[in-house]
């Protein structure tokens, strides 16, 4: 059984997520009672538990990334839509121009979904990241970037998406490393960003936090934790996507992670955001809700503004530090 302290501060919302998804990927490679919570002390310190050792916890994200760094894979999977090459199961490129186009994508879409080979993680992270919403149509033009995950925040420069633009290049580098240096990365004993080439303003953070130097391992594993936060599509609004608010626009401004205090499975953390109850503790403020969240283990939520900059044509969204506030009280 390790005990392992990952890199990270309660205060920043990608490392809270690098937990979430390092446990995710754990037992997607099949290690088994992986627990994930917070540390309490002078400062909040996040912690995984698995039954294996320290070097088998960074071979598993090296396999997991070689898995989905091979061609045939469906972050590796690109096709043409209206005229540029896109990956195929972004959430987020442009939009088609025609019946004919919309139905090409969905039906070059369904057949990666058809693959028997796709993991059970696998699946989850396209459902939460979502799909264009070529079902929305306003007076004007369709509407399909409201059909995707508002934590999905990769910058649309030069008509560049998530999965081809950050998923897929993540994957090789996170392939090419040994185990042991992968672990460094989670740890913080390292931080190498091969992606960002190092640069001060590196985007390789993909707006969880404010740009800067990332160490790609666990960027790899903060872009999985996304896979634990429900997506739920509509009819004729914007698809609802957990741990933001206000949900009807293009751009929240808060967004919101709860806080364990004691060992808890991701199932657990998933359902826990995923509910009505942690949606009137964080939202609505409700007593009731949060002493609930309080039962189940949740000492605090964290809130973390969203800072939009950019141009118009291709805004930036950065989930900016956070703050923590105690339940319970």
């Amino acid at each position: 059984m390790t005990d392992l302290q990952v890199a990270g501060r309660v205060t920043n919302a990608l490392e809270q997520l690098a937990l979430v998804g390092l446990a995710s990927i754990l037992e997607d490679q099949g290690a088994l009672g992986a627990r994930i919570w917070w540390e309490d002390g002078v400062e909040a310190q996040a912690r995984l538990r698995v039954a294996v050792s320290g070097v088998e916890i960074g071979d598993a994200v090296r396999v997991h990334a070689t898995r989905l760094a091979a061609s045939a894979s469906w972050v590796q999977r690109t096709t043409v839509h209206e005229g540029a090459e896109v990956g195929l199961l972004s959430p987020r490129i442009k939009a088609a121009t025609s019946t004919a186009s919309w139905n090409a994508l969905i039906s070059a879409r369904c057949g990666v979904l058809d693959d028997e080979s796709l993991t059970v993680l696998d699946r989850r992270m396209i459902g939460a990241l979502g799909e264009p919403a070529f079902w929305l149509v306003n007076p004007r033009d369709n509407q399909p970037d409201q059909g995707a995950s508002r934590w999905e925040m990769k910058t649309r420069n030069r008509g560049e998406d998530f999965v081809s633009n950050r998923l897929a290049p993540l994957a090789k580098i996170v392939a090419n490393r040994s185990p042991q240096a992968i672990l460094d990365g989670i740890t913080g004993r390292t931080a190498v960003d091969e992606l960002g080439h190092g640069a001060t303003e590196s985007r390789t953070p993909t707006g969880l936090t404010t740009p800067g130097p990332t160490d790609n391992a666990l960027a790899w594993c903060a872009m999985w934790g996304i896979a634990q936060l429900w997506l739920v599509p509509q009819v004729t609004h914007m698809s609802q996507t957990a741990g933001c608010w206000p949900r009807g626009q293009v751009h929240p401004r808060e967004f919101v992670l709860p806080v364990f205090a004691r060992p808890v499975s991701v199932s657990l953390w998933r359902t826990v955001t995923g509910s009505l109850v942690f949606d009137r503790a964080a939202f609505g403020q409700e007593p009731a809700s949060q002493l609930s969240l309080v039962e189940q283990g949740v000492a605090a939520i964290a809130r973390f503004p969203v800072h939009i900059g950019g141009s118009p044509s291709a805004p930036e969204r950065l989930l900016l530090e956070g703050r923590v506030e105690p339940l319970g009280d």
